[in-house]
């Protein structure tokens, strides 16, 4: 794997290791702390490790490091709470976010393919420095042969332990009784120094508990266990000084991540299977529909997934900036497609920050207004019809309307008059702020503006303000479900399937051939209004359409009725995946999902190419 498809990987897992972490911080900081959830913790912490390790990231690796120190500290004082070693825990977090945006990708090797996407979490190690030797491969080859696999076994010795060396060794003649040890680092027939980690590579039929249970013995903190793709370790070369990935198998967590781009490919192609064999095939047809819906389950995340990264800035942020803040979350157990929770991301954390800097007052303010000390920051969402609603609202100052107006004059920036303007278009306006100075948090004004800015590239979303002087201040915004998703309305016409965007369709209903009349030259009308094929306009020549499906559509402006022998189905398909090209078919286009192309055409006689 390229050094590039290296460092993707690891930031992807990295960022996933991190929301598990602090999500599981958050329990410990309420008193839930339990052998598995701290085991849990430090995996995390250990993955980021070993591979930050590798790629040379030492500032990460050496982090990481310290909060499995902390950790271990948590265990042996018998998983009490502590408020300071918390404080440590969510600043070594923090601190490795911060290191991850500074690693810099190496440019793309011309010709270099993009990398696949992560699998599985931490799945991609390399130990840096070591490979198989020419005997070692004779001797995997071998079990290549006996149709056995290859593992990779860590085990992490308690700090301090003394002996580790008898013990590791103890470990290893119990191992060789069972399986085909291949290696270990360290090289364990040769007399170590003391040493804190223990890996061996072996081969096995398969993992079962009688080898587990050789690391579970007094002295190891903790094991993990690797499956070895064979592909892999044979198309290393053998002068090759790295040995090869792998695909973690952990005791602890099996978990799969798949990104939401392969996952819509993945769909694609359901999709277009599932067209396929529409008709002809009803049974097969229906199976896939299965498929495909418990496909699209794994585009849903919970809130709280996010809702948990707000909480742990507010809570590491307030106390720089002196203030005592909380959050409160509601709706967090709803599920939102994952690419909205993308886009939202960041507006979110915005409005967030601005409601700790802006909103909330220090903690002496806050008690002179006759207020409790620390302020409330709420994040709640709702589902309302076909719209998710997310409110990110504060108990702190609320938005002096009188001195922001007094400003925007002073700024020169406004070419209308401001009484024309509302609150949100002053506040969202780039470069003018409210804040007194600049600081790390504040005074740029590029705040707001990029907030509404991306809320408009959504389609259908919306966003308001609230104000409530002395009170506190709630923003809304309003997302339709499908807002990453392109739905279609699937019709049969002489044989052909076509579909028409939903949102350019009104209800389709029945055809009732009583209301068909010709007037004029020869045209056809239904209900008074012009009747389309998927063709054109049809006239007098042409067959009288038989009892079907009308479609109620705009063409040229003018209110029309599409003719179809049969309503099929109605689909979601991904919108950032679709492309549509023109035919040599006028108001006809082929439609693709990735690069497949997908067995029907798209009916949009006014679309702009």
């Amino acid at each position: 794997m390229s050094q590039l498809g290296q460092l993707e990987h690891f930031l992807k897992d990295s960022k996933e290791f991190l929301e598990q972490l602090n999500a599981l911080f958050l329990l410990f900081e309420t008193g839930t702390v339990s052998k598995d959830t701290l085991e849990e913790a430090f995996r995390c912490f250990h993955s980021i490790k070993s591979e930050a390790a590798y790629l040379d990231l030492d500032d990460i690796s050496t982090l990481a490091h310290e909060g499995e120190g902390l950790l271990g500290s948590l265990r042996q004082s018998g998983m009490k709470r502590d408020s300071r070693l918390l404080d440590r825990l969510f600043t070594i977090t923090s601190g490795i976010e911060s290191a991850l945006k500074q690693v810099v990708l190496p440019e793309k090797e011309p010709g270099e393919a993009d990398t696949p996407g992560s699998l599985t979490r931490g799945r991609y190690q390399e130990i840096k420095g070591t490979g198989f030797s020419p005997q070692d491969r004779e001797l995997l080859q071998e079990a290549r042969n006996r149709n056995e696999n290859l593992y990779r076994a860590e085990c992490c010795f308690l700090d301090g332990l003394p002996m580790v060396y008898p013990r590791a060794f103890l470990i290893l003649n119990k191992l060789e009784q069972l399986v085909t040890v291949i290696k270990t680092i360290p090289e364990l027939y040769q007399k170590q120094e003391d040493f804190a980690e223990l890996t061996v590579f072996f081969t096995a039929p398969l993992l079962d508990s009688r080898i587990r249970e050789i690391f579970n013995v007094d002295g190891i903190d903790r094991a993990y266990f690797a499956r070895v793709p064979w592909n892999l370790v044979f198309r290393v070369k053998a002068q090759d000084n790295s040995l090869p990935v792998m695909e973690t198998v952990s005791a602890q967590i099996r978990s799969v991540s798949i990104p939401v781009s392969e996952l819509d490919m993945m769909l694609g192609d359901l999709h277009s299977l599932k067209m396929t064999v529409f008709q002809e095939h009803p049974y097969v047809r229906d199976e896939l529909e299965k498929v495909e819906k418990n496909l699209k389950r794994f585009r849903l995340v919970p809130l709280s997934q996010e809702f948990n990264r707000y909480t742990v800035f507010v809570r590491n942020t307030s106390r720089d900036l002196g203030k005592e803040a909380e959050v409160q979350v509601s709706g967090g157990e709803i599920q939102v497609d994952k690419n909205i929770l993308e886009q939202l991301s960041d507006p979110i954390m915005q409005l967030v920050r601005n409601a700790l800097v802006h909103g909330i007052e220090m903690p002496t303010e806050r008690e002179e207004r006759g207020k409790p000390s620390k302020g409330t920051i709420t994040l709640s969402a709702e589902l309302k019809g076909k719209s998710l609603v997310i409110r990110v609202s504060d108990n702190g100052r609320g938005i002096d309307e009188d001195r922001i107006r007094d400003l925007a004059k002073k700024t020169g920036l406004f070419s209308r008059t401001l009484d024309d303007l509302s609150l949100i278009d002053l506040l969202s306006t780039q470069g003018f702020t409210s804040a007194p100075q600049v600081s790390g948090y504040a005074g740029r004004g590029i705040g707001l503006d990029l907030v509404v800015q991306k809320i408009h590239t959504l389609p259908g979303a919306e966003f308001s303000l609230s104000n409530n002087p002395g009170e506190g201040v709630c923003f809304t915004l309003e997302i339709p479900h499908a807002v990453s998703l392109a739905g279609v309305h699937l019709f049969a016409y002489s044989k052909k399937l076509f579909a028409v965007l939903s949102d350019n369709l009104k209800e389709p209903g029945r055809l009732d051939p009583a209301l068909i009349e010709r007037k004029g030259e020869g045209g056809i009308v239904y209900k008074g209004k012009p009747v389309y094929t998927i063709y054109g306009r049809l006239f007098l020549l042409d067959t009288m359409p038989e009892p079907g499906v009308v479609i109620p559509m705009f063409i040229d402006g003018e209110e029309v009725f599409v003719i179809a022998d049969e309503d099929v189905a109605i689909e979601d398909l991904p919108r950032d995946k679709l492309h549509i090209l023109e035919t040599n078919l006028p108001g006809l286009y082929d439609v693709h999902i990735g690069e497949r192309k997908v067995p029907y055409v798209l009916f949009d006689p006014d679309r702009n190419t």
